[in-house]
């Protein structure tokens, strides 16, 4: 299991990686993994194919705006974490990722 907060929590000391992002950037994390996922090929292309729109524009857009420099300076994450996170959910099929509002709403402070 791969984690990303800007905090440490209970799930985090249970998980085999955990990213720290500053709050905020939980969407610009995900391209620097988007960034991995495009260049190693490791997308579903037949899911993207049959249920997904737009998708050539996000892959598009995040190889050549979010390039692994990009998504360190944005959210303090380096290049190998974001592969790695990447990395293992290409290895553990089928994966998932699940977006807590916790990230969400930040300006409150949760």
């Amino acid at each position: 299991m791969n984690t990303a907060d800007q905090r440490l929590t209970r799930t985090d000391a249970k998980a085999g990686q955990t990213s720290r992002i500053r709050s905020g950037t939980d969407i610009l994390f995900l391209f620097g993994m988007h960034t991995h996922i495009f260049k190693d090929c490791w997308e579903d292309k037949k899911y993207i194919h049959d249920r997904v729109y737009g998708m050539d524009k996000v892959r598009e857009d995040v190889l050549a705006k979010w390039t692994p420099d990009k998504v360190f300076e944005a959210c303090g994450v380096d290049e190998a974490t974001c592969y790695q996170a990447a990395k293992t959910m290409a290895e553990n099929r089928p994966s998932t990722l699940v977006w807590c509002m916790g990230q969400t709403q930040h300006s409150i402070g949760s």
